[in-house]
């Protein structure tokens, strides 16, 4: 759950990468055909966003060195150039982010230090804490939400049955498996965005907070939720005047 907020040593390398530095050492590594004069810069601590896009530029770099005729150059510098562009944008991008946290940190902070329990049971939750102020001179106000989702560890009749029946132990191994994938997926599926605003890390949920109350929202209802019932895939909100209930269409 650490995609929620940049860690401070990936801030720090965005901090030290200066973007026109870098768009002036794409051109050299299309000039050179060759990437190793990214390591001027600390992009390989910039995060896994980052990462990605430079290994693709590299991808596209090395491709580009080994084309041979006059049309296959003129493709694959097109597609070096691009992905270089990319690689641009991602760092502007996590950098513009870096900026948008630290300013919407000053009123609400989300604690993405989540680990899972020590023992899981098919009734799975997962406790987000955050705190928020609705200015920077007043005080901290602490809350936490809880998603609960309850696991279906049915047997799937769409799969061909096992040529032999597996183990007791074998089948405790699956099930310590299944939950805890599931648990994964409960942690990942709903994290709190601090805006509306989608970021290359934080997907668009259907939670939303709302800093001048200190509440969380879901759609199709205006009533703040401490505990929400997750069913994944659509889902809709049966009743509660204090709470949300989510179950799947």
């Amino acid at each position: 759950m650490g995609v929620i907020n940049i860690p401070p040593n990936e801030q720090d390398a965005l901090r030290r990468t200066d973007t026109e530095a870098l768009r002036a050492l794409i051109e050299q590594c299309l000039r050179d055909e060759r990437h190793f004069a990214l390591r001027e810069l600390p992009l390989h601590e910039c995060g896994l966003f980052v990462a990605t896009k430079r290994h693709v530029f590299e991808r596209a770099l090395e491709t580009y060195s080994k084309a041979k005729s006059f049309k296959k150059r003129a493709d694959t510098l097109y597609d070096a150039r691009s992905a270089g562009n990319t690689l641009l944008y991602a760092v502007q991008e996590m950098q513009h982010r870096m900026a948008t946290e630290a300013e919407e940190g000053e009123r609400f902070y989300i604690d993405d230090l989540i680990t899972p329990p020590y023992s899981l049971s098919t009734h799975l939750s997962v406790r987000v804490s955050y705190r928020w102020r609705p200015s920077p001179a007043e005080a901290w106000v602490s809350g936490s939400i809880t998603f609960l989702y309850d696991v279906d560890l049915r047997t799937a009749y769409t799969r061909p049955p096992p040529s032999r029946k597996p183990s007791a132990a074998k089948l405790a191994e699956e099930r310590r498996e299944r939950l805890h994938s599931e648990w994964e997926h409960l942690k990942d599926q709903h994290r709190l965005p601090t805006s509306a605003k989608r970021s290359p890390y934080v997907p668009f949920l259907f939670i939303q907070f709302n800093p001048h109350s200190g509440t969380v929202l879901c759609p199709e209802s205006s009533h703040p939720s401490q505990h929400i019932h997750v069913a994944f895939g659509r889902f809709t909100r049966l009743q509660s005047s204090s709470a949300v209930s989510l179950r799947s269409l």
